[in-house]
């Protein structure tokens, strides 16, 4: 339930944010709300950096200058609520995609062996942010893994990486890391500077 709640005042929230960025942008949106605001047909002045609005009345041709504020106020709810739902499930999707992958990776961590391998190259690194307390990266890598007792393999994995040990991670790098033997093609970090990417891998 809490859950619920937090993703659905994520949804609004962004949605509200999405609105009013678009009316910016886009400010023929705020024709959605003309029904509302205009007895005829709305629509927004071109102005060097201003948001301007007026309505044309059929009968005669006349313009009434409308206030952007009301505009806003119209068409920002109409837009948001549009939204949000859009959000709502793609918020969801994504919860559901990284609880499936949590399970997995549960389940491959509890029959997971250690091997070693060797960085065979970095195919792609990416900043990212972690709750604004560190920095790290996301790093694409193909290693070259050596399972015990069995035939070693070719795999691509992402990682996130804390940003003291990115430069350690080079082509040639040996290290260790964890592998279920049924299913090989997830590769884990055996170092707690690394975590795996659950996203990358469904």
């Amino acid at each position: 339930m809490v859950q619920l709640i937090k993703r659905t005042l994520v949804s609004l929230v962004l949605g509200f944010v999405v609105s009013l960025v678009g009316l910016v942008v886009m400010p023929v949106s705020a024709r959605l709300a003309e029904p509302l605001l205009c007895q005829g047909r709305l629509e927004p002045e071109t102005g060097f950096l201003s948001l301007r609005f007026r309505c044309i009345l059929p009968t005669d041709g006349r313009i009434e200058p409308l206030a952007t504020g009301l505009v806003m106020q119209y068409t920002v709810p109409i837009v948001s609520f549009g939204v949000a739902p859009l959000i709502w499930f793609a918020l969801a999707g994504r919860a559901q995609r990284a609880e499936k992958a949590r399970t997995t990776m549960q389940a491959d961590l509890s029959h997971a062996i250690v091997a070693p391998a060797e960085i065979l190259r970095v195919e792609r690194q990416d900043t990212i942010n972690h709750q604004m307390l560190f920095h790290a990266a996301e790093l694409t890598l193909v290693l070259w893994v050596r399972p015990p007792n069995r035939r070693p393999y070719e795999a691509r994995v992402a990682w996130v990486v804390n940003d003291a040990n990115v430069y350690h991670l080079r082509a040639g790098t040996e290290l260790t890391v964890r592998i279920n033997p049924e299913r090989p093609e997830h590769v884990y970090p055996d170092q707690p500077w690394a975590r795996y990417a659950w996203w990358f891998q469904e």
